[in-house]
């Protein structure tokens, strides 16, 4: 009988009655189709690119040969000379979304507070040393100022947090948040009030700024919406009121 022959790379395989109608990939990638009939000649077995639907007889298993799905899958993929990209490191992704959602905090709860400070406590310390013309009484006036409105605020604040149910933070945070607030819309006036003065209803307009800076703090600093901010607003001006006329019933005794 002749042999099986891969007209590719020319090796041969032996012919069978249990080969018969199998489908066989050589070790080069050619298909062989395996005659139903032994030939006596080399060229009565044609070599096929598209092999047709498996029979019964080609799911029989061949000793010397893979099966056409085996081999195709355990087929090297064809190499396209580019590198696969590496994948993120779990630890690096995982930093960068933490740095990220941590930002807008470290804004809020740092950053303006901080800026707000630094900026407005400078200020009032220089109108106030201009209206006494004494530095020690400019420095003591400021601090008593800056530790009495953060006091009240701190008072008002937390009361309304607690009728209201917000959730102020950690409280060092919100008594630092609570001292920026209370030094920059007083320091916003400071700077606008020579202006102010020379214009009519001066004093309302720069009430009104001050007021609007320091409602837009106190929402933006505590994640407000507005109707928490004018509740907190409101309890805080009753606290300033009982305050005041504590003050005035302490003196006067």
């Amino acid at each position: 009988m002749a042999p099986v022959t891969c007209s590719s790379c020319g090796k041969t395989f032996a012919w069978n009655e249990a080969q018969a109608g199998q489908l066989v990939k050589c070790t080069c990638g050619t298909v062989i189709q395996f005659p139903l009939e032994a030939a006596d000649d080399f060229g009565a077995y044609d070599i096929v690119t598209k092999p047709p639907a498996p029979t019964t007889a080609a799911r029989i298993a061949i000793p010397f040969a893979k099966p056409l799905a085996a081999a195709e899958a355990e087929a090297p993929p064809p190499s396209t000379g580019m590198q696969k990209p590496k994948p993120t490191l779990a630890y690096r992704t995982r930093k960068e979304e933490v740095h990220a959602k941590s930002d807008p905090e470290t804004l809020k709860n740092l950053t303006i507070p901080l800026w707000l400070l630094a900026a407005g406590v400078p200020i009032e310390i220089i109108a106030a040393f201009i209206r006494e013309r004494d530095l020690r009484a400019a420095l003591t006036r400021v601090a008593l100022e800056l530790f009495l409105g953060t006091s009240v605020m701190l008072a008002g604040i937390l009361a309304a947090a607690k009728l209201r149910r917000i959730d102020l933070g950690q409280f060092w945070i919100a008594v630092f948040k609570l001292a920026a607030i209370s030094v920059a819309p007083s320091a916003l006036l400071s700077i606008f009030s020579p202006f102010l003065n020379h214009i009519p209803f001066g004093g309302i307009i720069g009430w009104v700024g001050a007021f609007a800076f320091y409602f837009a703090l106190l929402g933006v600093l505590f994640d407000l919406d507005e109707s928490d901010t004018w509740y907190c607003v409101f309890v805080i001006f009753i606290v300033n009121v009982a305050v005041y006329f504590l003050l005035l019933w302490w003196m006067a005794r």
